[in-house]
């Protein structure tokens, strides 16, 4: 860990934060329409009662998601702060 913290030093001089907390708010708005498109496409394709279940699945995936990204930007947020790299 210390020798990748060097190596970024050496080549940026600085770790640039905010573009990959801009990236992973960015990732959590494609999700967001991702899952609302996809969620539509099934509704309009399917009559059955089991697309209900589909449904289900598909959001709590995409929660799942939301819940890794949501670690990673508190990673970065408290590297950022601490000056981790």
């Amino acid at each position: 860990m210390i020798k990748l913290r060097s190596i970024i030093k050496e080549q940026e001089g600085r770790f640039d934060y905010k573009y990959f907390i801009e990236q992973v708010d960015a990732i959590f708005e494609t999700i967001d329409v991702m899952e609302r498109e996809l969620i539509g496409a099934i509704e309009d394709a399917t009559y059955e009662e089991n697309s209900q279940q589909q449904r289900n699945n598909i959001q709590r995936y995409f929660e799942g998601a939301r819940k890794q990204l949501g670690g990673i930007s508190k990673l970065l947020k408290r590297s950022q702060q601490r000056g981790d790299f």
